[in-house]
């Protein structure tokens, strides 16, 4: 079982009318895909395939969108710190607008900060994780959890993304939304 998404049409076509470009068609395929997954009371997994460059981080923040606009956690796991730090800048600066808590953990913070955003994770107060490994460890429980993006996901085991789907207080599973720009044939079965 999956949590129903209730996707609130008015903040998302708000906030791509103030994007500074225009999605392209393949885009928008995309994110009407997913919306109509998101809709559904399974869960569902998604692979977002397109080359370096091709808008994939903007899918994942449309979908991010449609998970926090029904009140769900979104975890966004990516194998490097310097990749979590830019998608980390890229959320922040497009949902400026928007009352959207997002926080980044990963191995290179004090023991203090990682326990002050573990907790605030479980309480529900972020909305927005994004991270590195760190977000697989035990300790790591999302109070919501309805969506986990997985960027360059070839670069994790099959137990990896298990584990992060699985942190969860609530008994429901999340969506899944794996980006690649080199697809291995392990992720495209596992998709189909």
């Amino acid at each position: 079982k999956s949590v129903k998404y209730s996707i609130s049409n008015s903040i998302i076509s708000k906030f791509i009318e103030s994007l500074s470009f225009t999605l392209t068609s393949s885009q928008l395929n995309a994110i009407n895909d997913i919306k109509t997954s998101f809709e559904k009371s399974y869960p569902t997994k998604r692979l977002v395939q397109g080359d370096v460059g091709s808008g994939k981080t903007i899918v994942a923040a449309i979908a991010s969108l449609y998970a926090t606009t029904s009140k769900l956690q979104v975890a966004v796991l990516v194998p490097t710190e310097i990749l979590a730090d830019q998608h980390t800048e890229s959320f922040k600066n497009l949902f400026s607008d928007l009352s959207i808590n997002i926080s980044c953990l990963k191995n290179k913070l004090k023991p203090s900060e990682k326990k002050l955003i573990m907790s605030s994770v479980s309480d529900g107060k972020i909305d927005i994780l994004i991270g590195t490994h760190s977000l697989i460890g035990e300790n790591v429980l999302f109070k919501n959890l309805g969506l986990v993006i997985i960027d360059e996901q070839h670069k994790f085991g099959i137990n990896q993304r298990i584990k992060i789907s699985s942190n969860n207080i609530k008994d429901f599973h999340p969506h899944e939304i794996y980006l690649s720009a080199t697809p291995i044939p392990r992720s495209l079965s596992l998709v189909l």
